[in-house]
């Protein structure tokens, strides 16, 4: 009988918005974007390439969005505002759960 393997779990990233005055932003439309997983180093940072991790979700009335799945490594978060984009890198850990702020500017 053959064992069963499990994949590696994905990283868990958590995003908060919040305005300049630190008040949750609920109802905004926040994107993650990971690596290309399995591409060749020089591929990877690719953020458009067809195999990138993406996924969209808009934040809860306390301004959380809650991503799953998410592959390890570069990560970017981000939020469109009426002033432009507010954007924050990191590193994603399989089986971990990442904290990620989105400060609106004045």
């Amino acid at each position: 009988m053959e064992g069963i393997v499990l994949e590696e779990p994905g990283a868990t990233v958590v995003a908060e918005v919040v305005d300049w005055d630190d008040s949750p932003l609920g109802g905004a439309s926040v994107t993650l974007l990971a690596d290309p997983a399995g591409l060749k180093d020089e591929a990877r940072g690719a953020w458009l390439h067809h195999r990138a991790f993406r996924q969209r979700k808009t934040t809860s009335a306390l301004g959380n969005a809650r991503f799953t799945g998410v592959p390890a490594g570069r990560v970017i978060v981000r939020f469109n505002t009426s002033i432009g984009v507010i954007k924050e890198r990191a590193i994603a850990v399989a089986g971990q759960e990442l904290g990620v702020t989105l400060r609106a500017l004045r």
